[in-house]
């Protein structure tokens, strides 16, 4: 039982810092200034935190429920013996607690890894069309272009 405590317990501090690191993505997307890639960019990041609170929200329930079911088994065996306590086990049905966490932080993946496809994406198309500027800036002083792979069209991407 200690375990699964611990593994809730872990499972809700691992999500407090991924959505610390997704606060700090979000703050450092300010500072993009073009609007159509940051608005993009926020899209993915906000998507991701949104289901990463999610899952925070039912780890939190699934530890409420937890404690609650181990109280009420304590209670059940001072007062019942051995049968109650493993009927509050059974209550508890610990493989589903853990498929229906892991179910959440499937989708969590999922998620993420669209939107880190996207914001890939969109910095590949900032690289070249940094490229673009630098071939813009050769063609001023009198130098001929450097050839550049075909990229990603922004109005192609969508999160």
């Amino acid at each position: 039982m200690e375990f699964i405590i611990d593994y809730v317990d872990t499972t809700e501090k691992q999500l407090d810092a991924v959505l610390n690191e997704l606060h700090n993505v979000r703050m450092e997307l300010g500072t993009i200034q073009q609007k159509t890639l940051k608005a993009t960019a926020l899209r993915a990041v906000d998507n991701v935190t949104d289901k990463v609170n999610i899952a925070k929200d039912n780890i939190i329930k699934t530890k409420e429920f937890i404690k609650t079911t181990i109280e009420h088994g304590i209670k059940e065996f001072k007062s019942k013996g051995k049968d109650a306590l493993v009927s509050t086990m059974k209550a508890l049905n610990v493989k589903r607690l853990l498929q229906k966490c892991q179910h959440c932080f499937d989708k969590i993946q999922q998620s993420a890894d669209k939107s880190i496809d996207t914001l890939t994406r969109l910095g590949n198309e900032i690289h070249q069309v940094n490229n673009h500027f630098k071939n813009i800036g050769r063609i001023i002083i009198g130098k001929d272009p450097i050839a550049l792979k075909k990229g990603i069209m922004i109005k192609e991407l969508s999160v």
